[in-house]
C-alpha cells in the first residue's frame, strides 16, 4: 500500500482528477490550499506579511492505493507535464505505508 500526494495549481485541479481516474484510482480526497513560493532569499517566516512570495491558490490530492495504480499515475503524471506549457506542473510524492486499517 502507497500514500500518494499530488500537488496541483488549482487551475489544474480537473486534470489531476482526470489522472487518478485513468489510473485505476478510484478513491481520492482533495484540499484546498495556499501554496507560496519565496522571490528572494529570505524565509516565509521572517516575512509576516509575504510580501516577497507569491502566493498561488492550489490543490492537495491524497490516495492510498495499490504499487500498480501508482505505478500508472506516474507515468500518465509525466506524460502530462511534458505536455504542459506552464511553469506550474503537478507535483507529486509517494509514500511507503507499513500498515493500513
Amino acid at each position: 500500500m502507497k500514500l500518494l500526494l499530488v500537488t496541483a495549481v488549482i487551475s489544474y485541479q480537473k486534470e489531476a482528477a482526470k489522472l487518478f481516474k485513468q489510473s485505476g484510482i478510484k478513491a481520492f480526497s482533495h484540499a484546498n490550499i495556499n501554496g507560496f513560493k519565496s522571490l528572494d532569499e529570505r524565509s516565509i517566516q521572517d516575512n509576516w506579511f509575504s510580501g516577497t512570495a507569491e502566493n498561488v491558490k492550489s490543490v492537495l490530492f491524497f490516495s492510498f492505493a495499490n504499487a500498480d495504480e501508482v505505478s500508472k499515475f506516474l507515468i500518465r503524471l509525466d506524460e502530462f507535464n511534458n505536455n504542459l506549457e506552464s511553469d506550474n506542473p503537478l507535483k507529486a510524492a509517494v509514500l511507503n505505508i507499513e500498515t493500513f486499517h
